[in-house]
């Protein structure tokens, strides 16, 4: 019976021993909370309930729009990292791989979903269809990796963060992120037994110019392929693994090059 989450009227007692629910409650249990955060959050910092339901059409990665497309590269990275981490935790709470996986793609887009149900409250925000649209493809990005090792072990999705610009947000501080994907070359057989393990190939997007004083002049929008250090292998080999998985979605600065960056604006 201590595992019948809502059939008990001490719900608090039951959250004391968390540990001892059943993964089914467990599920729930995060979701929910996780719910209840967003709405508490969105109504004190996002202005939720402040406007009718409204829909904003924000544009893509277009030269004039709010960010030039790294909000929604933010989107697509969020849920993809929240699907992640919640994949990480169903595992061990003994989910199947497969059955992780899904289940936690589909916790992330549902509580990023929120977010825009929330948004559509705002006066300031609105739902945006891109915001969506960028949430979906990061939850099924997620699905996707988490369900074959073997691409898992052979791509990284990661973000940049390189502070060049005073921006107080660091949410939506786009001005100073660069979103990457990177091709881990251990994760391929012909260099697995070599030095060329220990390198990775990135292909990049980054913004500057949209956040701080933005002149359509001082914009740029670039893409970039680049070349650099497998952190995460570095880490794993000297025994640091946590910090080795936290460093497969964070690129460290400094340990990259960029090889062949084009501004799109030129």
């Amino acid at each position: 019976e201590e595992k019948e989450l809502f059939k008990s009227k001490n719900f608090i007692k039951k959250m004391k021993n968390f540990d001892r629910l059943a993964k089914e409650d467990k599920v729930v249990v995060v979701n929910v909370v996780g719910a209840a955060a967003i709405t508490l959050f969105g109504l004190i910092s996002w202005d939720y309930g402040s406007a009718e339901m409204n829909f904003h059409n924000e544009g893509w990665f277009e030269n004039d729009t709010k960010y030039g497309g790294a909000d929604k590269l933010g989107h697509f990275y969020s849920t993809y990292v929240m699907s992640d981490v919640l994949g990480h935790y169903y595992r061990k709470w003994g989910y199947s791989d497969e059955k992780a996986a899904r289940l936690s793609s589909l916790s992330a887009w549902i509580l990023q979903g929120l977010m825009e149900v929330g948004d559509s409250s705002s006066a300031n925000h609105g739902f945006s269809y891109e915001d969506m649209i960028m949430n979906t493809l990061g939850s099924v990005a997620s699905y996707v990796l988490q369900s074959n090792p073997g691409l898992d072990a052979l791509i990284d999705l990661r973000v940049e963060y390189n502070k060049n610009t005073p921006v107080g947000d660091i949410f939506t501080d786009y001005g100073n992120m660069t979103y990457l994907a990177a091709l881990k070359l251990n994760g391929i057989d012909a260099f697995k037994n070599n030095f060329m393990k220990y390198f990775e190939v990135h292909l990049g997007y980054y913004t500057r110019g949209f956040t701080v004083h933005p002149k359509r002049a001082d914009r740029s929008r670039n893409v970039y392929v680049g070349v650099g250090l497998n952190i995460p292998l570095f880490l794993s080999k000297a025994g640091y693994n946590k910090t080795s998985a936290f460093t497969e979605y964070i690129q460290l600065p400094y340990t990259s090059v960029k090889t062949n960056d084009r501004n799109l604006n030129d």
